[in-house]
């Protein structure tokens, strides 16, 4: 799929469409709209791979190109959370994360908890250890169950942030 090339021929119809009479700029719109949702779905896929082989300059690039495309994707927001999470940038990672949180859109429970989770590690890592305290009990509520072990992940970070916060 040339999803590129199907962009720029839909944006190239959309100019030269005079009046919607007969609905072909409906029809354009809606067809370069399916292009750049399919780009963007295409670039988040590739961000997650790259990101699940440490490659999180790259999965980052991927990421920041789907969201140009689709602002508020709460996929490529999560993936761009992680990597930037593992990459240090905590700051970035939490105004990402945020973003799924202050959105429009409805967020997916599973959504939920791994965006809390993002945060309570960012939190941890930055040393503020009373919005990761909160994170992880958020998340820790959206969690239903274990089985790939999600639950304890966030309950180990709820452990560290009040172990710390009790040691400082």
């Amino acid at each position: 799929y040339d999803f590129n090339k199907g962009i720029d021929s839909f944006q190239k119809a959309i100019e030269n469409i005079d009046n919607d009479l007969d609905g072909i700029l409906t029809d354009a719109r809606r067809g370069l709209n399916f292009c750049e949702q399919m780009k963007a779905d295409n670039l988040v896929e590739h961000g997650w791979k790259e990101g699940h082989a440490g490659r999180h300059d790259s999965a980052i690039e991927a990421f920041g190109k789907a969201l140009d495309l689709d602002p508020l994707n709460q996929t490529a927001l999560r993936g761009l959370g992680w990597s930037e999470y593992h990459m240090g940038q905590y700051d970035e990672a939490i105004q990402h994360f945020t973003t799924i949180l202050e959105g429009k859109n409805s967020i997916h429970k599973r959504t939920l908890q791994d965006v809390y989770r993002g945060i309570g590690w960012s939190c941890y890592q930055k040393y503020d250890f009373n919005k990761g305290i909160d994170s992880f009990q958020k998340a820790i509520e959206n969690i239903d169950n274990d089985l790939d072990g999600i639950l304890t992940d966030a309950r180990r970070g709820l452990n560290f942030c009040e172990q710390m916060k009790a040691d400082n």
